[in-house]
């Protein structure tokens, strides 16, 4: 969009296909969030808390717009229409949707200053699926608040953690290698003459998405900071997108990252399809 001088209004992204572990480190993090009081979970909730804050009010710095404000919230259950697939609740979208809105702030607000951003988890939703993929949808939102619900209880909470695996546990390097993930983009732009155009995005990533390529993420990351001496010169608690721009896309590329953009949502789903069937060939 920015690269046709479009200003971005609206980013959806619907997580497809994905296979990867979980392991006691990830599952004591969340403990440790949902440990915390009230008031900081009600802080901490609203998408923009990652925001740099304002020097008057001290909060965090956030769109006027009350409608993109609630927007920015997202749903518990819905239906994207571009890729026809109901969805549900993704729980890193807490945190993905809170460094994109950081980002933005960082980059004085470069995807617009109402920038409204989702995540959510995709249901299979095509043909007689797509009312079976509702209840699905419902059932999932559901299962997950209670699971969260029962995590934030004590007596719920120790009962769980003696079945879960513990610190220092996680998926097997067959099974981190045998990981999978896949995502589906659909984003809203406004050009200068207020013309709206949509633009279709797919990404596919091979390994365990937490354990095997998110760390070679942190490693080719490390190396650009240590070797690039064009990246943005920005200091201290910052977001990828901040830190490197697009210059990490090739690394990103390099260690099993496959990214296309096309100009109908069916193309993208089709090559998603092509790209996870390519890799289970090569196992």
């Amino acid at each position: 969009m920015l690269a046709e001088s479009v200003e971005p209004i609206e980013i959806q992204v619907v997580v497809g296909p994905s296979l990867g572990g979980f392991s006691g480190g990830t599952f004591a993090s969340v403990i440790e969030v949902l440990s915390s009081s009230i008031s900081d979970l009600m802080e901490v909730s609203c998408p923009f808390c990652l925001c740099p804050r304002d020097n008057q009010s001290g909060r965090p710095v956030r769109p006027a717009d009350t409608q993109v404000l609630s927007a920015n919230r997202g749903v518990i259950v819905g239906f994207d229409k571009i890729y026809k697939s109901w969805t549900m609740p993704y729980i890193m979208e807490s945190i993905n949707r809170r460094i994109v809105n950081r980002s933005n702030a960082l980059l004085k607000y470069k995807y617009g200053p109402n920038l409204i951003y989702n995540e959510y988890l995709g249901v299979p939703s095509s043909g007689i699926n797509r009312f079976l993929g509702a209840i699905s949808a419902s059932f999932g939102a559901l299962c997950l608040g209670m699971l969260l619900g029962a995590l934030k209880t004590p007596i719920l909470r120790s009962f769980l953690q003696y079945f879960a695996p513990k610190s220092g546990e996680g998926p097997s390097e067959e099974q981190r290698n045998a990981g999978f993930y896949s995502y589906y983009v659909w984003g809203k732009g406004r050009s200068k003459t207020g013309e709206e155009k949509l633009y279709y995005m797919g990404m596919v990533g091979k390994g365990d998405p937490g354990y095997r390529s998110t760390s070679m993420m942190i490693s080719e990351a490390a190396i650009l900071l240590a070797e690039d001496k064009s990246l943005p010169t920005l200091y201290g608690i910052i977001t990828p997108a901040a830190a490197f721009g697009t210059t990490i896309l090739p690394k990103l590329e390099k260690i099993g990252l496959t990214y296309f953009f096309e100009t109908e949502a069916e193309d993208v789903k089709n090559k998603v399809k092509e790209t996870l069937l390519a890799f289970k060939k090569k196992e």
